[in-house]
């Protein structure tokens, strides 16, 4: 993949000075889950609230003050989980950074790959 330039020099960069692994999508990727997840219980559980994790659940109804303690506590562990995956996904972007992994171009994030055309190329 050429066009990779490393952030700190190491010695996976060629001679030329780039990188000849491509970056990953594990990042990415956690950034994803952890944000999404940030978006869903802040808007939906918080501020419209709409649904909680568990108000589907006959025994946990949200009409009564036990059922909303409930589905509170529940909501809290699902919100440490989306803050723990994007704690991993900036331990995961440092950490390839760290390698020399710069961020990817457009191209990168395309179903078919790498396409010839790309506005950082």
């Amino acid at each position: 993949m050429a066009g990779y330039g490393p952030a700190v020099p190491n010695s996976r960069a060629n001679a030329s000075g780039v990188v000849s692994q491509p970056p990953s999508k594990v990042s990415g990727l956690l950034y994803g889950l952890g944000l999404g997840g940030f978006v869903d219980g802040i808007v939906l559980h918080q501020i419209l609230q709409w649904h909680h994790m568990v108000s589907d659940i006959s025994r946990y109804p949200v009409n009564t003050i036990a059922g909303l303690e409930v589905n509170t506590l529940a909501d809290g562990f699902f919100h440490l989980a989306t803050w723990v995956l994007v704690l991993a996904a900036s331990i995961a972007a440092i950490t390839a950074w760290r390698q020399g992994r710069l961020a990817p171009n457009w191209s990168f994030h395309s179903p078919a790959g790498a396409s010839s055309t790309s506005w950082r190329d």
